[in-house]
């Protein structure tokens, strides 16, 4: 494959993530970076040998000849950036949420489909193996007729991850949904559809947020099955699970671990499909999601082509997000 030139905007804590996979993928070529702070920008670009900084993402786009542009930024500035690049003819990778209001989200899809270009919101955990396992099963009808699943996402994150940064707030960060379970409720959506219906309940127990740490909720989807959410990260003293249930008529399939590494349960009538691998390390496995999402991402570039992760693809969970809020908002 050729090679695809892409810069970074905003360098905290995931963005790493965007630098790392450098070395996973040979023909991805970081050229720029660009963070508001220009010490932390300077600071990343030597990490990773990068020569062009930037405080102003608009001069980014304006002097650099990109491929795409990988947004790392605090969840409220999102919108604004993405529709600054794709107006630059640039494709836009944008970590997830896409945008914090579903409007603004949509607007980012018809502008990229508008133009032409590519955009695409950061859910790894599409590209985990066990999940894909468990999806083509139930896609082949091995777990016959799909009537509940269930998310728990029992973390724990300590006042500090929360001490001077804009997470845990109402605009900046938006809650527990956007900043962490989306990724989760988006693998619920992937099996059941679309939700028709949502009952939330949270609170802020352990925590001096703006935000919930601890979230339940009942999810209708218009197929008729039914889905559960529990999510926390005041679980003491570490994170505890994340797991995805799914259950059938025919079949029940668990994957289950810290970090979705794990087939807790395969048992699937007349054993009609056996998974091949059942446990990965949690440190391989997020690497090995996120090279193949940018693999994917890459080649959708280069070939013209759909990716997974295609933006309007995530539209049915934020739409999930935004139901589960305006239950917590209005009972």
């Amino acid at each position: 494959m050729e090679k695809v030139r892409f810069a970074i905007i905003g360098c905290g804590q995931n963005a790493h993530k965007h630098s790392e996979v450098i070395s996973d993928v040979p023909h991805l070529e970081l050229v720029a970076v660009c963070d508001s702070n220009l010490s932390k920008a300077e600071d990343f670009a030597s990490l990773y040998k990068v020569r062009k900084v930037y405080t102003d993402y608009r001069e980014l786009l304006e002097k650099e000849d990109l491929d795409f542009v990988s947004i790392s930024t605090p969840h409220s500035s999102h919108y604004e950036i993405a529709k600054d690049a794709l107006n630059s003819k640039v494709n836009v990778l944008v970590e997830k949420p896409l945008a914090l209001s579903l409007r603004e989200a949509k607007e980012l899809c018809f502008l990229a489909d508008n133009l032409g270009l590519k955009l695409g919101m950061v859910v790894q955990m599409r590209y985990n193996p066990l999940v894909e396992l468990a999806q083509e099963a139930a896609k082949n009808g091995a777990l016959g007729k799909l009537f509940l699943g269930s998310v728990h996402m029992l973390w724990y994150r300590p006042q500090e991850y929360f001490e001077n940064s804009w997470r845990g707030s109402k605009d900046y960060d938006g809650g527990m949904l956007y900043n962490m379970a989306i990724h989760y409720l988006d693998l619920l959506i992937s099996f059941f559809g679309e939700v028709c219906s949502a009952y939330a309940m949270a609170d802020t127990f352990t925590h001096s947020i703006e935000t919930e740490d601890t979230l339940v909720a009942v999810l209708r989807f218009y197929n008729g099955a039914l889905g559960t959410f529990e999510g926390s990260f005041s679980i003491y003293p570490q994170n505890l699970e994340t797991s995805l249930s799914i259950f059938g008529d025919r079949g029940t399939i668990v994957i289950g671990g810290l970090a979705l590494n794990s087939i807790n349960a395969w048992r699937i009538k007349d054993n009609a499909i056996s998974p091949k691998v059942v446990t990965y390390d949690p440190l391989y496995l997020r690497r090995l999601c996120f090279k193949n999402m940018i693999l994917d991402f890459c080649n959708g570039i280069v070939n013209n082509s759909p990716t997974r992760i295609d933006a309007v693809n995530s539209l049915l969970v934020l739409e999930t997000i935004d139901a589960i809020y305006k239950s917590l908002r209005e009972g």
